[in-house]
């Protein structure tokens, strides 16, 4: 079952690419990527990555969860659906 964890306390000026090789080890498993961006389609700081099994969430969160990229420290939790999701202030963009 597809897992969504949410990856938080990103730098802004971070691109699409950049976040796509600070997770290059699990890059193979990442079955969506989802960037939240303001109505201009300036970064908001934060993504959601889809995965296929809970177990390679687990492996990210591991991994990932408190690591460093452009000196800031990233945030993951897994998120649970309860209904259709709207981001405040944006739109999620999924690449």
């Amino acid at each position: 079952m597809a897992v969504k964890l949410y990856i938080g306390n990103l730098p802004r000026k971070l691109t699409r690419n950049e976040l796509l090789e600070h997770f290059a080890n699990f890059g193979h498993e990442i079955l969506k990527l989802e960037l939240g961006i303001d109505r201009e389609g300036r970064f908001l700081g934060y993504c959601y990555i889809t995965v296929g099994q809970h177990h390679i969430a687990e492996k990210i969160y591991d991994e990932y969860n408190n690591s460093q990229l452009l000196n800031k420290n990233i945030r993951i939790a897994e998120t649970f659906h309860r209904c259709q999701h709207n981001v405040y202030r944006g739109q999620l963009i999924t690449a």
